[in-house]
């Protein structure tokens, strides 16, 4: 009988210090949840999301060690005025947009979009709509604003922005591959 109680106290045992495992793994991947319902909503960890649509109340920052996947997805910014939101890669974040997935403005205001110094972009047939709103200082709040080397633009489409892409001015090499409604700047 002693002997059935330590063993059932140890499985009990095995299987609680398996169940907290499971749950420390878990958590360097947080669920994904989409944008608060007002405020900024920040990227830290890998998030993906495949067929949604969102508003955005607020900027979309993809921090350093950040990686946020769409594939088929919607972003829709929704700013009172032009330039009070931005999408913003900082460094070390990582932003991929895939397979008809579209950054625009919700409600018809212009949004800042940077890829920001040793930050990644890769828009894969997408679509950039709405971005910038105006020409000052470097040019980042002209369109999309690359600051970057790790940027590929393939068959994507840019519409209705400020500007297409912003180059920075710096040292740096966009890839851009079949891709439509491109104003360069530099």
């Amino acid at each position: 009988m002693r002997s059935r109680t330590l063993g059932l106290l140890l499985l009990g045992g095995s299987l609680l210090i398996l169940m907290l495992t499971v749950l420390a793994l878990g958590s360097q991947h947080a669920k994904a949840v989409g944008p608060p319902a007002s405020g900024d909503w920040v990227i830290s960890n890998t998030q993906s999301y495949t067929d949604t649509n969102f508003i955005v109340n607020g900027s979309l920052i993809v921090q350093n060690n950040g990686r946020l996947t769409l594939q088929n997805t919607t972003i829709r910014m929704n700013p009172a005025n032009d330039g009070q939101y931005s999408v913003r890669i900082d460094k070390g974040g990582t932003l991929l947009v895939r397979d008809r997935s579209a950054f625009t403005s919700f409600s018809g205001k212009k949004y800042g979009f940077m890829a920001m110094n040793q930050s990644t972009l890769e828009l894969t047939k997408s679509a950039v709509m709405d971005a910038g709103w105006v020409w000052a200082g470097n040019g980042s709040s002209a369109g999309v604003f690359i600051d970057t080397t790790a940027v590929t633009i393939q068959d994507s489409t840019f519409s209705n922005d400020y500007y297409g892409i912003v180059d920075s001015g710096r040292d740096i090499a966009v890839t851009v591959v079949e891709s439509t409604g491109i104003a360069c700047a530099a």
